[in-house]
């Protein structure tokens, strides 16, 4: 853990640095894999949608189903390519100046290849909830347009239960030295003790 209790001596920050960067960039390499898998599956329904005039309501929503692939491609192609960006921008930190860099705004920017997936995502389970409709017919659409966010709705459900644990788990700790389970995203920054004046974001 980078964080000590108060009243112990500090960890040495060389050694928060790698952890870190350890902590960073498996979740950077993590996200940009997936990033790449929905880019797939994006690419699929875009290449290979449902046939001309489509089933239910026809080529305004084999439109709108292109468009909506087209846009989450780009959102995955961003994460992909941010990744590496980003990867390569924590190799060339030195590891007692990791945290100072990492402070503010630039938690921020780490996690912006976890959003742009976040959203890339749902909007490929809507394009797939057209596609299932325009394939079957306008049953198979309500069912594809109600049931493609569940899909969604229950990895979030998911992800804020891992949060609530984390925060059960800093409420029963009484540790004043870190605050599990404020972060969202980059939730490497509840483990951080950052120097006097730099804050972190709940991002």
């Amino acid at each position: 853990m980078i964080a000590t209790a108060s009243g112990k001596e500090p960890v040495d920050r060389l050694d928060e640095g790698r952890d870190l960067r350890d902590s960073i960039n498996g979740s950077l390499i993590n996200v940009g894999v997936l990033a790449a898998l929905m880019m797939a599956l994006s690419g699929a329904i875009y290449t290979d949608g449902a046939p001309e005039p489509g089933l239910c309501l026809g080529t305004p929503a084999l439109q709108a189903e292109m468009v909506i692939a087209w846009i989450s491609m780009g959102l995955y192609f961003f994460s992909t390519i941010g990744a590496i960006v980003l990867h390569l921008d924590v190799e060339g930190i030195p590891a007692d100046l990791l945290i100072e860099h990492l402070s503010g705004d630039g938690q921020l920017v780490y996690c912006l290849p976890h959003l742009a997936t976040s959203v890339g995502i749902c909007m490929t389970a809507a394009a797939y909830g057209i596609d299932i409709g325009e394939r079957g017919g306008c049953p198979f659409l309500i069912f594809g347009l109600l049931a493609a966010p569940l899909f969604v709705m229950a990895i979030f459900f998911l992800w804020m239960y891992c949060r609530k644990r984390r925060i059960k788990l800093f409420d029963s700790s009484k540790s004043e030295s870190i605050k599990v389970g404020v972060s969202y995203i980059a939730t490497w920054t509840d483990r951080i003790n950052f120097p006097k004046g730099k804050t972190a974001i709940a991002a």
